[in-house]
């Protein structure tokens, strides 16, 4: 706790009344401070690919339109950051209804719609370092999958996504209006892979997910394909770096989800 005081008070130059630990969150720590502010510790993941000052660009855009907390101090070189505590509930899971998903959907398309010359979130180079730092021989039919999907978005315009829409990372405020964090994989990629995240990463009642997720959703029926499979290699590969038990369930969650889908 002493080390979340004395990162406050160098970020923002004011001490910390109190901080308060937050549940949550694989790959950073988070505190709450004097209750009106969050403070995050950017832990050591994902260097590969992460860049701080690309990740506050990006915040500060989501920021613009209500999308994301407000942010108040950031270091670009470490990723610590202060943002304004936004009180609101996680609902995603089995219990979110049609028009709460549709509500979500309705929010990925205007972050989706900000223009900008932002960082790439980067798919196939992801793809391709997490199966390295996995270890482990490539899932049936990768190569098949991967050259389908290269030609079905052949031409796709890329667009500003979050990228990591899971239950944690979608708030409802008290108005009813919806707010996303941590965006530390957000970046430039396919519309459909932030639909391919909602969708499969939330354990929706299937009668939801059916009622959305229509015939018509052929792309967002492709991408989760490929979404499971890159997060079963990042979650062995984080498995492999930090012991942690957690990454192992996801990826045997995903690994799971591979071998039960439909061709």
């Amino acid at each position: 706790m002493r080390e979340a005081h004395s990162l406050y008070r160098r970020l923002t130059g004011r001490a910390a009344r109190s901080a308060t630990a937050l549940e949550g969150g694989l790959s950073n720590g988070s505190y709450l401070i004097n209750g009106t502010e969050v403070l995050r510790v950017k832990l050591p993941s994902d260097p590969v690919f992460y860049r701080p000052r690309d990740e506050r660009e990006i915040i500060e855009a989501a920021a613009s339109i209500g999308l994301a907390p407000l942010l108040i101090a950031f270091d670009g070189e470490t990723g610590d950051m202060v943002s304004e505590f936004v009180e609101g509930t996680p609902f995603l899971g089995p219990e979110a209804t049609v028009e709460e998903v549709a509500s979500i959907v309705s929010a990925l398309k205007r972050m989706h719609a900000i223009g900008g010359g932002f960082a790439p979130f980067d798919l196939w180079g992801r793809y391709e370092e997490y199966e390295k730092e996995a270890g482990v021989a490539a899932l049936p039919g990768e190569k098949a999958l991967k050259e389908r999907v290269q030609r079905t978005f052949e031409g796709e315009p890329l667009v500003l996504c979050h990228n990591d829409v899971v239950r944690g990372n979608v708030l409802k405020r008290k108005d009813g209006s919806l707010i996303l964090v941590d965006y530390e994989f957000a970046g430039l990629n396919y519309a459909e892979f932030d639909f391919a995240s909602l969708y499969s990463e939330n354990r929706l009642d299937p009668r939801v997910r059916k009622k959305l997720l229509s015939q018509g959703d052929a792309k967002t029926v492709l991408m989760i394909k490929v979404a499971n499979r890159l997060w079963h290699y990042w979650a062995l590969a984080r498995y492999k770096a930090t012991g942690k038990r957690v990454f192992r369930e996801i990826a045997d969650e995903k690994l799971a989800a591979v071998l039960n889908e439909e061709p």
